[in-house]
C-alpha cells in the first residue's frame, strides 16, 4: 500500500501597502500556521497562537480532556462557548447541505485510517455498523451542554474557525492588514490580495488565481490527502451517505466568504454533493462565492485569471 500526502493549498499573496511586515509560524491542529502581519500591536502573532492552541485543546479528538473527547466518551458534556458555537454552526451547515458535511462522520473516517495515519479500505460490514453511530440531527445542544451518542470530529471546520478567531484578534490589535494561512484555509485580512488555486491534477502548479479582499478562502480536494491500495486511489473526503470517498466529478472546490468556518464546511460539502447541487446551493445562499474545478472545466462565481488554457471557464450566474 502506498501512502501519499500532498501539499494542501498553494497561495500567491501580495500584501497591500509598504509598511513593515512581521512573519510568524507555529504548528497546531496538525498543520502549519503561517502569519504575515502589517502594523498593530507587537504581540498579535503570539496572541493568535495562544488562541489557536486553546481551540485545539477544546476540539481535539485525541486529547482526553478536550470538550470533544468528553462528549465522545460520555455521551454528554458541559463545554466551552467556543465548542458549543462551532458544533451548532456545523449542525446548521449539515442541515443546509442535506448532510454532505457532517461532523458525526468520525467512526467512518477512523475505519478508513485517516485519523491515525494508517489508511486502508475498511470492511463493508464495519462501515455498515459505523453508519449507525452517525447523524448530525441527533446532536442535542442546550446552551453549553452537548449530548450525542456517537463520536464527533470538528477537524473539517476547526481551521476555518481558527481564521475567524484570528480575525477578531487582528481587529482588536489594530493590525493594518494580514494573512493567516493554515493548510487549506486562509484569512486575507483588511486588504486586496491575489491568491492562487492549486491545480488538482498537478499540485506543483496553479490552475488559476483570484483577487479577493478582506475574506477567507478554503479549498477542498481529493488530491490533498489520499492513499493507494491494489492499484486504486482513495482520498480522505468521505461522502457521509455512502461511507466511501466522494465521487461527485468535482476535483476541487474553493469557497470564498467572510466566515472561515462557513467556508471550511461548505467547501467539503460542495466537493461531496457535485456540481449541479453546488450551483443550486450557491444560488439559494447569497453568502459565499465559489470556484469549482471538474475534469475539463472551471465553474466560478467570481472573476479569475486562468493559467491552464486547456480548461474552459464557465461563469455561474445567480
Amino acid at each position: 500500500m502506498k501512502r501519499i500526502v500532498c501539499i494542501l493549498f498553494v497561495l500567491i499573496i501580495l500584501l497591500s501597502g509598504c509598511q513593515k511586515q512581521s512573519t510568524y509560524d507555529f504548528f497546531a491542529m496538525d498543520t502549519l500556521f503561517s502569519l504575515k502581519i502589517n502594523g498593530g500591536d507587537e504581540n498579535i502573532a503570539k496572541d493568535i497562537e495562544a488562541e489557536v492552541l486553546e481551540l485545539e485543546g477544546l476540539f481535539s479528538v485525541t486529547k482526553e480532556d478536550s470538550d470533544i473527547s468528553k462528549i465522545n466518551r460520555d455521551g454528554a458534556a458541559e463545554v466551552s462557548p467556543y465548542t458549543a458555537f462551532l458544533v451548532n454552526m456545523a449542525k446548521s451547515i449539515s442541515k443546509r447541505t442535506s448532510g454532505c458535511f457532517d461532523i458525526t462522520l468520525y467512526p467512518i473516517t477512523e475505519l478508513w485510517g485517516f485519523t491515525k495515519d494508517r489508511m486502508q479500505v475498511p470492511d463493508a460490514s464495519d462501515l455498515s455498523e459505523a453508519k449507525k453511530l452517525m447523524g448530525y440531527e441527533k446532536i442535542n445542544i442546550q446552551n453549553n451542554r452537548i449530548e450525542f451518542n456517537g463520536r464527533l470530529d470538528l477537524g473539517g471546520i476547526a481551521k476555518g474557525y481558527a481564521c475567524d478567531r484570528a480575525r477578531t484578534i487582528l481587529e482588536q490589535s489594530n493590525a493594518d492588514s494580514a494573512i493567516v494561512s493554515c493548510g487549506s484555509s486562509i484569512l486575507l485580512y483588511n486588504g486586496s490580495f491575489t491568491a492562487g488555486i492549486t491545480h488538482p491534477k498537478n499540485t506543483s502548479e496553479l490552475i488559476c488565481s483570484v483577487t479577493a479582499e478582506d475574506t477567507c478562502i478554503v479549498t477542498s480536494g481529493g488530491y490533498q490527502r489520499y492513499f493507494e491500495q491494489d492499484g486504486k486511489a482513495y482520498h480522505h473526503i468521505i461522502d457521509p451517505k455512502t461511507g466511501h470517498p466522494a465521487n461527485s466529478g468535482i476535483l476541487s472546490a474553493t469557497v470564498i466568504c467572510k466566515s472561515g468556518a462557513l467556508a471550511d464546511g461548505l467547501s467539503t460539502a460542495i466537493y461531496v454533493m457535485g456540481l449541479d447541487k453546488a450551483i443550486e446551493l450557491y444560488r439559494d445562499g447569497g453568502d459565499f462565492e465559489m470556484i469549482v474545478v471538474t475534469e475539463n472545466e472551471i465553474y466560478t462565481s467570481v472573476d479569475i485569471e486562468l493559467f491552464d488554457k486547456q480548461y474552459t471557464v464557465k461563469t455561474i450566474e445567480v
